[in-house]
């Protein structure tokens, strides 16, 4: 099965919308086409700027959640991601 690693903008935008892009990718995982990964970093990304932006939301992201069932991907440590430091932002390097 394909591992697909789910950021916080997937999740945000299907928890969001049932319709679009996103919404299809949870679909596909829902039914078992794709595997979703996540990091806990993006789960409290998620809950952290829908319960600010989108509270509605917050609810039908716990759902997605859920239903999901998403591998969760533990925070790593610094010498796992201290490489992409330079590559791309220094805040996104663990994600």
């Amino acid at each position: 099965m394909i591992r697909i690693f789910l950021d916080s903008s997937v999740l945000i935008a299907a928890s969001a919308s049932n319709v679009g892009a996103s919404h299809a990718v949870i679909v596909m995982a829902e039914i078992g086409l794709i595997k979703a990964i996540v990091s806990e970093q993006v789960i409290e990304e998620c809950e952290r700027n829908l319960q600010k932006k989108l509270p509605k939301s917050l609810e039908t992201f716990q759902l997605i959640i859920s239903k999901v069932s998403p591998e969760i991907l533990p925070q790593p440590s610094f010498n796992e991601f201290k490489q992409w430091i330079n590559i791309i932002e220094a805040k996104d390097a663990p994600i």
